[in-house]
C-alpha cells in the first residue's frame, strides 16, 4: 500500500515572512528597488540645482549686458528664461523677459522685443498682474508708436489705461502685424 502524499499546507508563518520580505523589498531594504522618498529627494536636488543654474544665467547675462557683450547677455538670459519657465518661476521668468525685451530694445531689434513683450504680456494676463500688463501694453505702445503704428499705439496704451483705472483686464486682442 502506498503511504499518503505529504501535506502541501502551508504555513502562517511562512506567509508572514513572505508578506514581509516583499514589503521590504518594495521600499528598497532590500536593495531592489529604490527607497520610498529616494526619488524625491533626488528629484528635489536636481530642481534646485537647475533653479541655481538658471540663476547663474540670469547673473552671468546681467554682468555681459553691463560689459556692453549684448550678444552674451541674450544667450544667458535665454537659458535662465527656459529652465525658469520649465519650473514655473514666474517672478524670475518676467524679470528675465523685462530684461531680454530691453536688450532687444538697446539692439534695435524691434520685432524680437515685441515678440519677447507679447509673451510678458501673456503670463502677465495669465497671471492676473496688473502691474506688469500695464507697464507691458505701455512698452509696446511706444514701440509700435516708434514703427509709425499711431492708431494701434493708441489703443494699446487705451487698454493700458483701463487696466490701471481697473474696468478691465484687457479687451485689446493683440494680434498687430
Amino acid at each position: 500500500m502506498r503511504s499518503p502524499a505529504p501535506s502541501r499546507t502551508v504555513t502562517f508563518p511562512f506567509w508572514l515572512t513572505l508578506c514581509l520580505l516583499l514589503s521590504l523589498g518594495t521600499v528598497g531594504v532590500l536593495g531592489t528597488v529604490p527607497a520610498f522618498g529616494q526619488g524625491r529627494k533626488q528629484n528635489a536636488e536636481q530642481k534646485l540645482l537647475q533653479r541655481k543654474d538658471a540663476d547663474r544665467h540670469f547673473e552671468l547675462a546681467r554682468q555681459a549686458h553691463s560689459e556692453g557683450n549684448l550678444e552674451t547677455a541674450l544667450l544667458h538670459w535665454h537659458r535662465a528664461e527656459a529652465i525658469y519657465r520649465q519650473f514655473r518661476t514666474w517672478d524670475q521668468l518676467n524679470l528675465t523677459l523685462t530684461a531680454l525685451a530691453d536688450t532687444y530694445l538697446t539692439q534695435a531689434n524691434l520685432q524680437a522685443a515685441e515678440t519677447v513683450l507679447r509673451q510678458q504680456l501673456h503670463l502677465a494676463r495669465d497671471r492676473q498682474d496688473v502691474q506688469t500688463q500695464v507697464a507691458v501694453l505701455n512698452q509696446l505702445g511706444h514701440l509700435l508708436e516708434s514703427q509709425a503704428q499711431p492708431q494701434v499705439a493708441a489703443a494699446i496704451f487705451a487698454d493700458a489705461q483701463a487696466i490701471a483705472a481697473g474696468s478691465t483686464t484687457g479687451k485689446i486682442g493683440l494680434t498687430i502685424d
